[in-house]
């Protein structure tokens, strides 16, 4: 079995995203039997696509589904997407159409 790691291309782009999915990988490896610990081959299913192409190939369906909020709200023990964080922003400029394709973090990597 592979193990789907959900980076984009957008995300490639960000010294931030590359740290944390680093730091991810690393718990991973922790919480799996030792035997089979490093024996997982990992893929990349939408690593050359960025997040724009990533919602539009989405149907509608799972559109409606996805939110990516760095601090949710909680409103009776259910999360809600803040609004205000950067990853609320970003998705809600891509849902409006205002989507810079090439949009990286000040801090990110410059292409």
């Amino acid at each position: 079995k592979a193990m789907a790691i959900g980076s984009n291309g957008d995300d490639r782009k960000n010294r931030g995203s590359i740290a944390r999915a680093s730091k991810g990988k690393d718990v991973y490896h922790c919480i799996l039997p030792e035997e089979i610990r490093y024996q997982r081959p990992y893929i990349y299913p939408v690593v050359n696509m960025s997040k724009k192409q990533i919602w539009d190939m989405l149907p509608k369906e799972l559109r409606s589904l996805a939110w990516s909020c760095r601090r949710p709200i909680y409103d009776n023990g259910k999360p809600r997407a803040c609004q205000t964080c950067r990853a609320c922003l970003e998705l809600n400029k891509i849902k409006w159409g205002d989507y810079q394709e090439n949009w990286a973090h000040r801090m990110g990597v410059q292409s």
